[in-house]
């Protein structure tokens, strides 16, 4: 069972969520509620769903909900997961690009200046025409970064493909910016 700071609870619990009114506890007297003496009032007090709320302070809250409501959310939680791991597998770092051949995909801790954003560009045209078309579908093609499973399901590439098409890319990228900014910096 997830803990909660504060739990609310319908008063009817026949309500099913229309119009309830709502009960207000604390976590002690939730767990007295729920360890209830009497096994039959203990077992429906069990049955109720409840959603938990965290406010990313480390406090969380409980509410009670119908079961749609209950799978709404937890699909809207797991498509936002979804989401927030793709953006950060996808975010493409000059910065990691040049570090690792295989970028981390984080936000650069720095801003990418007007000639590197060029030389990407020019770069991604060199490419082999394989690894151009999934680099483009990946970054360039639509405003969000897509994923290897978006790509996968786009082009019928085997995503094991994709991942290696695009370590391949990443180091081709790599040793074209290493190549290039060090000529113009003059280091070596």
């Amino acid at each position: 069972m997830i803990r909660a700071d504060f739990y609310c609870l319908w008063k009817d619990p026949d309500c099913e969520g229309k119009h309830p009114e709502w009960e207000n506890m604390t976590r002690k007297e939730y767990q007295a509620w729920i360890n209830d003496p009497d096994p039959e009032k203990r077992k429906a007090n069990r049955a109720r769903r409840m959603l938990y709320v965290g406010d990313g302070k480390g406090k969380s809250n409980a509410m009670e909900a119908t079961v749609e409501q209950c799978r709404e959310w937890d699909a809207d939680r797991k498509r936002a997961s979804r989401s927030e791991k793709a953006r950060k597998q996808n975010e493409l770092s000059l910065d990691q690009l040049c570090e690792t051949g295989e970028p981390e995909f984080l936000s650069s801790a720095r801003n990418i200046d007007e000639e590197e954003i060029a030389w990407l560009h020019e770069a991604v045209d060199r490419l082999p025409e394989y690894e151009r078309k999934i680099i483009r579908l990946m970054y360039f093609d639509s405003p969000e970064v897509k994923s290897q499973v978006e790509i996968e399901r786009e082009t019928c590439i085997p995503r094991s493909t994709v991942q290696y098409v695009l370590r391949r890319a990443y180091g081709r990228l790599r040793a074209d910016y290493l190549r290039t900014f060090t000529r113009l910096t003059g280091e070596n």
